[in-house]
């Protein structure tokens, strides 16, 4: 909310508007809540505060509307006919089976040709949402079958490759984001493959200070363990081992 409100005070300061003009809009929060869970999260600002009660009036208060879409029946999404209640209905079918989620998509199309001139310029968040749902919340064999029916609906060129487009553009998002996830795996796992490793030599560097000979069979012992909490008991052990059979490696 505060950095809706500092865009809107940029643009004011740009267009050179008088600060006795400046009149900012009211916002309406909204949690849309899309999960199968039961919502148990706070909403009001002051839990997140450890202040005595006489300070609280100083926090900032703000209702927040729960929009919860799995407990919404299917008939109160679409009582007023709106183009967006279809959309939301068919999000409410996440798990539904690929017959009765392309029905829906058909349905949503359909209402989004009735869409009235003044709606039209909501046209293309509309179906920016119906094509994140595919992409985002089914399975990517659906893909190219749900994406042909929203496209096969648009009767203008223009509105098709804008369809086309934001295909591409999700695919790309989708595709990088596996990819950056693949990585931050591996990343993860240099790692910590990296800190069993310095905690594997400094328990042998340290059975080496101590101790006149440390067997090989033990530094390969001590080489072969892959838990850092292991490795932790054992270089405590080393540390106040009197003789090299006290460390009990195993």
């Amino acid at each position: 909310m505060l950095r809706i409100w500092e865009s809107q005070r940029e643009k004011f300061e740009s267009e050179k508007i008088p600060l006795t003009k400046w009149r900012f809009y009211p916002i309406l929060p909204v949690v849309f809540y899309t999960g199968d869970q039961k919502w148990d999260k706070p909403f009001d600002i002051k839990q997140l505060f450890d202040l005595p009660k006489s300070l609280e009036e100083f926090i900032p208060q703000h209702k927040t509307i729960l929009f919860n879409l799995k407990a919404t029946s299917p008939e109160r999404l679409v009582e007023y006919n709106h183009p967006f209640g279809w959309i939301l209905r068919l999000m409410q079918k996440e798990n539904a089976g690929t017959d009765e989620v392309r029905d829906s998509i058909q349905s949503g199309v359909n209402h989004l040709k009735l869409m009235t001139p003044e709606e039209q310029a909501n046209w293309a968040k509309l179906i920016y949402f119906m094509m994140a749902f595919i992409y985002e919340r089914r399975d990517e064999s659906e893909h190219d079958e749900f994406l042909s029916i929203i496209k096969s609906s648009i009767e203008d060129k223009t509105g098709r490759k804008e369809a086309e487009e934001m295909g591409k553009t999700m695919s790309q998002v989708l595709q990088e984001r596996g990819e950056a996830i693949g990585e931050a795996r591996g990343i993860e796992k240099g790692i910590e493959k990296g800190k069993i490793e310095t905690k594997q030599d400094a328990i042998i560097k340290l059975m080496r200070l101590k101790f006149e000979s440390v067997p090989e069979i033990l530094v390969k012992n001590v080489k072969s363990i892959n838990q850092v909490n292991q490795l932790d008991v054992i270089f405590e052990r080393a540390v106040i081992a009197k003789t090299i059979n006290d460390v009990e490696i195993e």
